[in-house]
């Protein structure tokens, strides 16, 4: 069932029975799959009837699209956010869908909202999901160091804005005084930099069996 089925299905419903609340039956979340007793119940079904080895599980019937005319990928958002594919195939939809997602993620607020849209890229081989989206954002690279020099002044002028512990605003000095550092150096200071530039989003606090952290 795609998006556009469910909202006509509760629009149909709404219909025939006014005093309903559509929102009970279908109700969009902006890049998340949308909310509902009609959504909710056809993939709770089809995951039972999966499990339970009534229908066959998607086995490769993803085709690749081009990404850049994607239309009409409701089909393929809802496989990628619901139905149980296996890796091969989150890569084929990702790859057919990533101008939406990348458009979705420059709207995010935070990598936490990105990384709840799209939990993909916290599996073990997210890394890959990564690289397709970074070759679409720069089709003539071969790899991240290949436009890495491009970047180096732009990286460390977000650390000066961005950087606010003492220790990391002590190195983001040194690397913005030149003919101090060699190029090594430079990179082993930007490398290490981008721990404070992404910082943890939560922290977790332990104590000992006398209540000490």
């Amino acid at each position: 069932m795609t998006v556009k089925v469910a909202e006509e299905m509760a629009d149909q419903i709404i219909a025939a029975f006014p005093s309903e609340v559509k929102d009970y039956y279908f109700m969009r979340d902006g890049p998340k799959a949308p909310k509902g007793k009609l959504y909710a119940k056809y993939h709770n079904v089809i995951r039972s009837l999966k499990s339970g080895g009534l229908i066959e599980k998607t086995k490769n019937t993803v085709k690749p699209m081009n990404s850049e005319s994607e239309t009409n990928i409701d089909h393929y958002l809802n496989s990628l956010k619901h139905d149980n594919c296996t890796f091969n195939e989150i890569e084929v939809i990702w790859a057919a869908t990533v101008n939406t997602r990348l458009n979705s993620i420059r709207k995010s607020k935070s990598t936490s909202e990105t990384l709840l849209s799209w939990p993909s890229y916290k599996l073990p081989a997210g890394y890959r999901l990564v690289d397709i989206d970074f070759l679409t954002v720069q089709p003539n690279a071969s790899s991240l160091m290949t436009v890495y020099p491009n970047y180096i002044s732009k990286l460390i002028k977000l650390f000066k804005f961005k950087i606010k512990d003492s220790q990391s605003t002590k190195l983001v000095e040194d690397l913005n005084e030149e003919n101090v550092l060699t190029e090594n150096s430079r990179d082993c200071y930007v490398f290490y930099l981008l721990h404070a530039l992404f910082v943890p989003t939560s922290k977790k606090t332990t104590r000992d069996d006398k209540g000490r952290k």
